[in-house]
């Protein structure tokens, strides 16, 4: 977003960022504002130290609001999800699960491995981060990501701890990690009656079984990319149901996808998983923001352009 466009929205803006007030005291507030406008912005790089300079503070000061001040990450989330709920109760939104990687060099951003990815099969050096998103007709969000931990981090102690991963954080498979970001939404009012997931879910009779058990209509991409239309199997619709949602799926995470470009979501360089964890709770706030006024271009309002700085 340029910055006159960004200007324009600065009104709306504030008064989107008053509903998470409740996360944090005033200073820590603004820079909150502060790392939700460079995310926002036109700079072609969203890490710390650029976003941190073009609003004319010391880098440290944003990397401290990340990394030392108080203030409910989780909360954040919380609300944001109630803030979903709300404003799209119509039965036909659905969540899907999806993968990102983004590629880090050196061992001490958390979860960081030489790890195989969904796309491909070639090992890269990265952090692999399982999202949570939410579609409903055209409005597309993210509700929740969380980091894969491989074994090589779990397995040991003293380097989660250098990292702060917390002690009761052990390793979570993928379906594992999906389990509890559908709690998490449910505790919060999204129950996701519809979902699609990754097709390597279903080898987990586990994690299917739980699905059933809550009452959840699910389709499986067919693919581990989850770009094919036609559902490799489905539960609680029909196989038209299901095929329309796959397609409704792949154009839904091509929207987050671009949006997350939009913001750096992967430009984030940390060393604490609070850090990460947190950058990914703004950036959920982020996209959350974009999505919402992207609804109102579609009603005859204001506009934005988008571009990719992946």
């Amino acid at each position: 977003m340029d910055k006159d466009a960004l200007a324009r929205l600065g009104p709306a803006l504030d008064q989107y960022l008053e509903c998470f007030a409740g996360c944090a005291v005033a200073p820590t507030r603004r820079l909150i504002s502060i790392y939700v406008r460079g995310q926002l912005g036109e700079l072609p790089r969203k890490s710390i130290k650029p976003m941190a300079l073009e609003a004319g503070i010391p880098p440290r000061t944003l990397q401290e609001l990340l990394s030392l001040h108080r203030w409910d990450g989780e909360l954040l989330l919380a609300m944001l999800q109630r803030r979903v709920r709300r404003a799209h109760p119509d039965p036909r939104g659905f969540g899907f699960f999806f993968e990102s990687r983004c590629v880090k060099k050196g061992d001490r951003t958390p979860g960081v491995a030489r790890q195989t990815f969904a796309t491909t099969s070639r090992p890269r050096n990265c952090v692999v981060l399982l999202h949570l998103a939410f579609s409903e007709g055209d409005f597309h969000c993210l509700l929740d990501s969380a980091v894969y931990l491989p074994e090589s981090w779990t397995e040991d102690r003293p380097r989660c701890e250098a990292a702060g991963v917390p002690a009761e954080i052990g390793h979570r498979t993928r379906t594992r990690i999906m389990a509890d970001l559908l709690r998490r939404a449910e505790v919060n009012g999204l129950p996701l009656a519809k979902l699609v997931l990754p097709s390597e879910s279903s080898a987990d009779d586990s994690f299917i079984a739980g699905v059933k058990g809550a009452g959840r209509a699910f389709a499986v991409w067919p693919a581990a990319d989850g770009r094919d239309s036609m559902p490799e199997s489905s539960t609680g619709l029909t196989p038209e149901e299901g095929r329309q949602m796959i397609r409704a799926a792949v154009e839904s995470r091509r929207m987050v996808e671009a949006r997350m470009g939009e913001i750096g979501l992967d430009h984030f360089e940390v060393r604490t998983f609070r850090s990460l964890t947190r950058h990914l709770a703004l950036s959920a706030a982020s996209l959350l923001f974009l999505a919402e006024q992207g609804e109102r271009t579609r009603r005859g309002r204001e506009s934005f352009p988008i571009r990719s700085h992946g």
